[in-house]
C-alpha cells in the first residue's frame, strides 16, 4: 500500500497568494476549522458554544481574519484590525510551513499592518451571544473528564444548575479578558462594564 508523501509547499508558490479577509461569521468559522490546527481550529460542535463557532462572535465590524489559502486549504491566518492597521501575533500556520512569515510580511509590506502590542485590540467589538451551559448531573461526569470542559469545576457550576453566559473565544488578546455591554462584548476593560475571562478551550465566558 503506497502512502501519500505531504508535499511541503515553497515559499516561492506561498508569496503568489494574495491575502484574504474573512469578515462574517460563516467566513470566519470556515477559516478557523480547515486552517491550522489551535484550540479554536475543532469543529462548532466541540465547543460549549455549539451550535455557534466561538470565533463567530468576532464578526461585529471591528475584527477581520487575514489569511493565505491555496486550492487545498487554509495555509496561514491571524486577526486583524483594519481600522487601526495592527495585526496579531502569533500567526498561525502549518507545522513546517513558512506560510505564518509570508502572511506577516504581506500584511506588513503590502497592507501597511503593524504588530499589535499589548493592550492594542482593547475596544475592539464581539457579537453579544448568549449561551445557557447545562452542568453534568453527577460529580463523577467531573472526575472522570466526561464533561467536556476541564476549566469549569462544581464551585463555578453546582452541580444541576445551568449557567447563562455569553459566547467569547479564548483568542491571544484575552489577558485583560471582556467586558459585557447592553449591545456588544469588548476586548479589555471598558468602564462602567462587568468583566469576565473566556475559558480558552472552549469557546464561552467563565
Amino acid at each position: 500500500m503506497l502512502v501519500p508523501v505531504r508535499k511541503k509547499l515553497k515559499r516561492v508558490d506561498i508569496a503568489r497568494l494574495p491575502v484574504k479577509f474573512a469578515v462574517t461569521s460563516e467566513g470566519m468559522t470556515r477559516v478557523y476549522e480547515t486552517g491550522p490546527p489551535s484550540c479554536l481550529s475543532n469543529k462548532a460542535s466541540y465547543y460549549l458554544s455549539a451550535p455557534m463557532h466561538p470565533i463567530a462572535v468576532l464578526a461585529a465590524g471591528d475584527i477581520e481574519v487575514a489569511y493565505l489559502e491555496n486550492d487545498i486549504k487554509v495555509l496561514a491566518r491571524t486577526l486583524v484590525w483594519r481600522e487601526k492597521a495592527i495585526y496579531l501575533t502569533p500567526i498561525y500556520s502549518d507545522w513546517g510551513s513558512e506560510a505564518g512569515q509570508v502572511l506577516e510580511e504581506k500584511l506588513y509590506k503590502e497592507h501597511f499592518f503593524s504588530e499589535a502590542r499589548r493592550g492594542d485590540f482593547d475596544g475592539a467589538r464581539l457579537l453579544r451571544c448568549p449561551v445557557t451551559i447545562h452542568p453534568p448531573k453527577q460529580e463523577h461526569d467531573l472526575v472522570y473528564g466526561l464533561w467536556p470542559c476541564w476549566c469549569f469545576s462544581c464551585q463555578v457550576f453546582r452541580l444541576g444548575k445551568p449557567v447563562n453566559t455569553f459566547i467569547a473565544p479564548g483568542i491571544d488578546c484575552d489577558y485583560n479578558g471582556f467586558s459585557v455591554g447592553e449591545d456588544y462584548l469588548y476586548i479589555g476593560k471598558i468602564d462602567g462594564l462587568p468583566r469576565a475571562y473566556p475559558d480558552h478551550d472552549k469557546g464561552v465566558l467563565l
